[in-house]
């Protein structure tokens, strides 16, 4: 059976607990944490520099990979991609539970979704190619917030089944949010990580030549992620590259290309459940505004979800606006 709500939540965000990126990696494996607490980063004295430990590319082999990659064969654009991923100490962070993540999925005039598979990845047929895997290489996309999730969909007025998910209490995601480092050297602080002033330290350790190839790989591989093109060949390429070295790690997290702010994240479907659980399901209109803005209308929610994932609806409708939280949170049996 299922149990029914606690009502409407707003958990407070938290970050990571640990932030590996200046610690030693052997292959691509971030073998130590690094905790921060109250925003000091903490980190081990290191005999050698990063660059020393893991060499970039030669800088001007990078520039001139760089301003000549448009002109190359798409096989060549993968090759130049994946060799920059294989040296770059790729940064990654434990996500930790409290915030939701939401997923969207625009319904047709016949669709009546009865369980939680109608609202996670399709299971009968092969993933169909996104901004961060290729066609076949399964991933589940969620968003930071509603606005987020309705963007990506390219909603403008439908009606949409909104699932949030959250990190189950006491478990943790290995999430690699790329452009961190370009973002933490241009502007003191990360995007998703907030400020870490001692990336400044650690790249003041290296020779000019070396932190400037780091930050243009950083800054290369977050343009690649996140370009305008929908074809998905190359940033798809740099999810899967990253996802390929770093095998701890669960989630990719990069900046929504279609709401200005927002923050998409693309987790692997074999552990997914191991980590995350069903927060709330909710039936809305979505109409959208402007500029990434949303209004929704004629909310109808799931008040409970039964252990074969059978989703339980409220006998009335609600406010569209309103969260009902399930407590407990969902998971499979």
């Amino acid at each position: 059976m299922f149990d029914r709500s606690a009502g409407p939540r707003e958990p407070r965000f938290s970050p990571a607990d640990h932030f590996d990126w200046a610690a030693l990696l052997e292959a691509g494996s971030i073998k130590k944490a690094l905790p921060w607490h109250s925003s000091v980063l903490q980190y081990p004295q290191m005999s050698r520099t990063i660059t020393e430990q893991f060499p970039p590319m030669p800088l001007s082999e990078l520039t001139e990979g760089i301003h000549g990659f448009p002109r190359l064969s798409l096989d060549k654009q993968l090759a130049f991609v994946n060799a920059l991923v294989d040296r770059h100490p790729i940064m990654s962070v434990d996500w930790q539970p409290d915030w939701r993540y939401r997923r969207a999925r625009v319904l047709g005039p016949t669709d009546d979704p009865t369980s939680v598979d109608d609202i996670i990845w399709n299971k009968n047929a092969p993933s169909k190619a996104g901004r961060a895997n290729p066609a076949g290489y399964p991933v589940f996309y969620l968003a930071d917030r509603v606005n987020t999730a309705l963007a990506e969909t390219h909603v403008q007025d439908e009606t949409v089944l909104l699932g949030e998910f959250k990190i189950r209490p006491g478990n943790a995601v290995r999430v690699a949010p790329i452009g961190e480092l370009l973002h933490i050297q241009r502007t003191g602080r990360g995007w998703m990580t907030g400020e870490y002033n001692s990336i400044s330290e650690i790249l003041n350790a290296c020779s000019r030549e070396e932190a400037e190839a780091l930050i243009i790989t950083d800054a290369f591989l977050f343009s690649m992620l996140t370009s305008s093109k929908d074809d998905y060949v190359l940033s798809s390429a740099v999810s899967v590259a990253i996802l390929e070295k770093l095998p701890v790690v669960s989630a990719v997290a990069f900046q929504s290309t279609r709401c200005v702010g927002g923050i998409c994240l693309a987790q692997k479907t074999a552990d997914f459940w191991s980590s995350w659980s069903v927060f709330s399901v909710r039936r809305v209109r979505a109409r959208h505004l402007a500029m990434g803005q949303y209004e929704l209308l004629d909310g109808h929610h799931v008040e409970g979800i039964y252990d074969d994932g059978t989703l339980a609806w409220a006998a009335e409708t609600d406010r569209a606006d309103m969260v009902v939280g399930l407590d407990p949170l969902w998971t499979p049996p």
